[in-house]
């Protein structure tokens, strides 16, 4: 059934168009939170405030599938299909700065 499951979401919320349209408003709020982060000054519509060094944002599956396919994601966990959707999943979007010149890399890890 799992299969099932995610061969639906690939059809209805990670092909581009859907997933564009369904996820560019939250993927416009992680980037001002992000954006926030590194200039450390109030950036309007990110989530949380300047200085936070956590951001928790839960959703759905649908959620994940969308960000997914906006940002050209995916993932292969072991014994599992392609991008598989777990109930209590997550994608994870860290900020990191590089020791040697000081600029910052976004990592995403499910």
């Amino acid at each position: 059934m799992l299969e099932l499951h995610s061969l639906y979401f690939d059809f209805t919320q990670r092909t581009f168009y859907p997933a564009q349209v369904q996820a560019s408003n939250l993927a416009s709020h992680l980037l001002q939170t992000l954006e926030q982060a590194v200039s450390n000054r109030t950036v309007p519509g990110a989530i949380g405030g300047v200085g936070d060094r956590l951001v928790v944002v839960m959703g759905h599956d649908t959620n994940q599938a969308n960000l997914s396919g906006l940002l050209g994601l995916s993932w292969m966990l072991p014994g599992a299909q392609l991008c598989p959707l777990f109930t209590g999943g997550a994608l994870v979007f860290e900020l990191w700065r590089r020791r040697g010149d000081g600029r910052f890399e976004v990592r995403i890890t499910t």
